[in-house]
This record gives C-alpha cells, sequence and structure tokens, in this order.
C-alpha cells in the first residue's frame, strides 16, 4: 500500500477483504470454526513437511559434507603416494643405467678391448 500512486488504488478489493474478515471474525457459527481448523491443520501439515524436508536436506548436506572430506584426505594420499613412486622410479633408472655402464666396461676390460694403463705407459715411453 505503501508503493501505491493513489490512496485509494486497492479500494475494488475492500469488499472482498471486507467479507474474509466478516466471515473470519464471525466465530459464533460451528461451520467457520470448523473452516479455520482445517485451513489451521492445512497449515499446520505444510509446516512439518517443510521442517522434514530440511532436515532431511540438511543430512544429505552432512554426508555429502564427509564425502568431499574423505575425497580430498584421499587426493593428498593419492599425490604423496604418487609423488614417491616417482622417486623410486627415477632411483630405479639411474641405478639401472649405472649397472648398465659398468657391465659394458666391465665387459670391455675382460675383452681386453680397454685397457687403462696403457695411455700410462706410452706416456712414461715417451
Amino acid at each position: 500500500i505503501g508503493q501505491a500512486s493513489r490512496p485509494y488504488t486497492f479500494i475494488e478489493f475492500e469488499t472482498t477483504i471486507r467479507k474474509l474478515m466478516k466471515s473470519y471474525t464471525d466465530t459464533r457459527s460451528p461451520k467457520q470454526l470448523s473452516k479455520i481448523n482445517n485451513e489451521l491443520a492445512d497449515v499446520q501439515r505444510i509446516m512439518v513437511q517443510n521442517i522434514e524436508d530440511v532436515i532431511q536436506r540438511g543430512e544429505q548436506l552432512s554426508v555429502l559434507d564427509n564425502k568431499a572430506n574423505n575425497l580430498s584426505m584421499m587426493s593428498r594420499q593419492y599425490k604423496k603416494e604418487s609423488h614417491q613412486l616417482n622417486i623410486k622410479r627415477s632411483t630405479m633408472e639411474v641405478y639401472w643405467w649405472r649397472c648398465w655402464i659398468c657391465f659394458v666396461v666391465s665387459l670391455f676390460k675382460i675383452l681386453g678391448v680397454l685397457d687403462f694403463n696403457c695411455r700410462y705407459d706410452r706416456i712414461a715411453i715417451l
């Protein structure tokens, strides 16, 4: 009503409002009392249903929050384990190459292809 440009904008609803006010204020008739009680029971039923829905949503949100926390914890564990595996793989790769080089050098040494003292002997001869 405060937003109405003219004070009597809602005058056409006044008759309807007066009839409703009269029907609800007349508490002498049992018909009106039962009507009011039925409407109150409907409002109460709707409010109880709304409260139950809110409680159910709250439970669903708590389950969702638990799942999110578990997922976060598992992702941190996965990151840690993958980092450890990468370090192991890198270490194994380095050791593999070292072993391979030692094997090749040893094989050449056994076959006499490499003679480490040979160079020093030539320098001493010169």
